[in-house]
């Protein structure tokens, strides 16, 4: 009977983590790196040897390489967020597999097999 509770328990636990993956919209995958570069200006002092113009970039893996995609300035902050909304997107995901094993878990033990 305390196996039962348990479950009960958990998969309360799960649909609870289950709802919270709705309020996180929109995501990205991938991560925003910031870095210099020179521009196409030909006049510009970064041609020059002045200091560079800062720009941001999503990363991601695709098939093992590092993919870029430049990110426009207007909507740096955000792509950030959707980013920054992906990470808790995988945090939530990993609780709810975690409570999955543990409901899994369960069953074998009140079916008498481990």
């Amino acid at each position: 009977m305390v196996t039962m509770k348990k479950k009960d328990k958990l998969e309360a636990q799960r649909k609870k983590l289950v709802s919270r993956l709705a309020d996180i919209d929109p995501w990205i995958q991938g991560t925003v790196v910031q870095t210099k570069r020179i521009c196409g200006s030909k006049g510009c002092a970064c041609r020059r040897g002045g200091p560079k113009h800062p720009v941001m970039f999503l990363t991601w893996k695709e098939k093992g390489k590092t993919c870029c995609l430049y990110i426009p300035r207007r909507l740096e902050s955000e792509v950030k967020i959707w980013a920054q909304n992906y990470r808790r997107l995988k945090v939530v995901m990993e609780k709810i597999t975690n409570v999955q094993r543990e409901i899994i878990n369960l069953r074998e033990k009140r079916s008498g097999k481990k």
